[in-house]
């Protein structure tokens, strides 16, 4: 008992940030008043109901180049019972501590739409000046996976084992490790329908 407050998690969000460009899709610049050389970095929110608290999380900030910042972070994110959004946010990093980051552009998509993906989804959206009028502030490309609750436990509980065993490893070698073995558990777990529908035909040959 005691848990009565949280709110139900009906699945999980893995969302890649592979990159984002200030070139909008008609062709302009979004980013045009960001210093060249600026550090931006993607923070990706989860927004709800207003007694869940947001989750966010941030990725590297790296130098604009070209216009563009090539990121290839994955983030996962839970969805609870009245999330309603999930916030793509483009921000420039301040030089000095202590001062909040600057947001350039921002993207919001809606979690119901979310929860009815199949599959994964890699998908480039536009991305919005601050402000409210509805100036194209650029372009993020993201690829999206939802597990529904049942996938995203087991899902969960095999990261959790397996960040469980390489915790102890050195910093580089513990991200090495969990890029090998995340995938080949994931493959597994998806897998795990078909190896027991062949175990059940192989028993009946038996007889």
């Amino acid at each position: 008992g005691g848990g009565g407050a949280m709110a139900m998690v009906m699945g999980r969000l893995q969302v890649l940030v592979k990159r984002a460009e200030g070139r909008t899709r008609t062709g302009g610049s979004g980013w045009a008043d960001v210093p060249k050389g600026s550090e931006l970095f993607v923070k990706v929110e989860m927004r709800g109901a207003p007694d869940t608290k947001a989750q966010k999380v941030n990725t590297n900030a790296v130098k604009v180049k070209d216009d563009k910042i090539v990121l290839n972070t994955q983030i996962d994110l839970n969805i609870v019972d009245g999330t309603e959004e999930l916030r793509i946010l483009v921000c420039k990093k301040k030089e000095a501590a202590g001062n909040v980051a600057t947001v350039i552009a921002a993207a919001g998509i809606y979690v119901r739409d979310i929860t009815k993906m199949v599959g994964t989804i890699s998908k480039d959206f536009d991305l919005f000046k601050p402000g409210g009028k509805g100036d194209l502030g650029g372009v993020v490309s993201l690829e999206l996976k939802y597990f529904p609750h049942t996938e995203a436990t087991a899902a969960a509980t095999a990261t959790a084992a397996e960040t469980a065993s390489t915790s102890k490893a050195a910093g580089g070698e513990k991200k090495q490790k969990k890029g090998g073995f995340g995938l080949v558990k994931l493959l597994l777990l998806a897998g795990v329908g078909a190896g027991a529908f062949f175990a059940v035909k192989d028993q009946k040959k038996r007889r």
